[in-house]
């Protein structure tokens, strides 16, 4: 349970994070600053700070959102082809199903990636 709480307060600050990316930003305080700042981000980083005291509370332990920006920034860079070819797509038909987009990202992501 803990794993399906820490990857969902990764894909609610992947958008942002994203977004970031897309306007230059890579340094971790920068990318921070713009993510939380860009447009729409204010639900998404909402929703994440809902998740994250709720996993806070199963961990009996305080952890700072700073922690899961750090990681989403990571991944974003590092798989910032796959989202490029995902946003591409997405630009072109507004809609994917599942299977649609997977079949554009499954081989840009490396071999050891998890969700």
């Amino acid at each position: 349970m803990l794993r399906k709480m820490e990857w969902e307060i990764h894909t609610l600050l992947a958008g942002p994070f994203a977004r970031a990316a897309a306007l230059g930003s890579q340094s971790k305080k920068n990318m921070r600053w713009d993510a939380l700042l860009g447009g729409g981000a204010y639900d998404d980083y909402r929703a994440a700070r809902a998740v994250l005291v709720d996993y806070n509370w199963a961990m009996r332990r305080e952890y700072g959102m700073s922690r899961f920006e750090d990681r989403t920034r990571d991944l974003v860079l590092a798989h910032w082809p796959a989202i490029d070819a995902l946003a591409l797509a997405l630009l072109k038909s507004e809609t994917l199903e599942h299977d649609a987009a997977y079949a554009i990202v499954a081989p840009l992501l490396d071999n050891n990636w998890r969700p």
